[in-house]
This record gives C-alpha cells, sequence and structure tokens, in this order.
C-alpha cells in the first residue's frame, strides 16, 4: 500500500470524526438552551403565581379578583410546569372553586369567614413551597418530598392564625 492513501484514508476518518463531534456539540448545545429556556419560563410563571397565591392566603376575599388570572396560569403551567406541579396546581385551582362557594355561603348567612388554617391554606402552602424547592434544586421534586411537604402543612390544619394573617 502506498504511504499517500493511507495518509488520505486516515484524513478522511479524522474529518468523519470531526464531523461527528460537531453534531454532538451542536445536539448538546440546543438541548441545553432548550432546558435553559423552559427553566426561565418556568421561573417566570412560579414567580407571578406565588405572587397571587400569597394574596389570596393573606386574603381569601381576592380569589374573586384573580380567579381568572390563576386559571390563565394553570392554562399555562399546564404545558410548562413539572407533572407535580401541574398536579398540585390543579388540586389548588379545585380548592379555590370550593373555597369561593364557602365565602359565597358565609356571605349568604352574614357571618365571616372562620380564620383557622383549612386545607385550601394548606394546598396553597404546598404548591408554593413545591414550586420554591423545583426552582431551587432545578430538577422535579420527588413524591415522597412532596408528601412531606404536604404533611408538614397537615400539622397546622384547624389552628388560628397569629397576627392578622388570614380572612
Amino acid at each position: 500500500m502506498d504511504w499517500e492513501l493511507i495518509s488520505n484514508i486516515g484524513q478522511t476518518f479524522t474529518g468523519i470524526a470531526a464531523l461527528v463531534l460537531s453534531i454532538l456539540a451542536m445536539w448538546k448545545t440546543q438541548k441545553d438552551n432548550t432546558h435553559m429556556i423552559l427553566f426561565e419560563k418556568k421561573v417566570e410563571l412560579y414567580g407571578e403565581l406565588a405572587y397571587y397565591l400569597e394574596k389570596i392566603y393573606n386574603d381569601h376575599e381576592l380569589i374573586f379578583e384573580y380567579y381568572d388570572i390563576i386559571r390563565g396560569l394553570y392554562a399555562k403551567g399546564f404545558l410548562i410546569a413539572s407533572k407535580t406541579v401541574a398536579e398540585k396546581l390543579q388540586e389548588f385551582v379545585d380548592a379555590m372553586d370550593e373555597e369561593i362557594e364557602v365565602i359565597q355561603n358565609c356571605r349568604k348567612i352574614g357571618k365571616p369567614r372562620s380564620t383557622n388554617y383549612g386545607s385550601f391554606d394548606q394546598l396553597n402552602d404546598t404548591l408554593v413551597t413545591v414550586m420554591e424547592l423545583e426552582i431551587r434544586k432545578s430538577q422535579k421534586i420527588s413524591n415522597s418530598r412532596i408528601k412531606k411537604v404536604h404533611d408538614e402543612f397537615t400539622n397546622n390544619l384547624g389552628k388560628d392564625f397569629i397576627n392578622g394573617g388570614n380572612q
């Protein structure tokens, strides 16, 4: 065999290897950019949700004002949020519908809503904490961790709020 032929074959394999590595590098960069964009969207969504959830947590009457906004964020969150946050958000939206009925019933009979920490408040706290943990860790949260967070807030059920707090 001729040395020139061997050299050409070696250069061809080197070129093919460089091409494959370049394609892999571009694919990895695109994948990382996609994850970064999705993470930025999650941070934006979770921040906006946390803002409205905190407002509602402090005054349940604001549910009527923010209902459509939170429903819109729920629809957006269904596409962007992780599966666990989307499930907790669904539970919260369902609880929000129930809380509206409770507030309307209290208004009908002229009685103020209880200021005790209830299941609606528990779902609110759980959702905010799960979103915060997911952003802090930059990854999905395990079901056992979510259960632990849920159980922590379950201990507060029925207790009165201190210093104003919830309506």
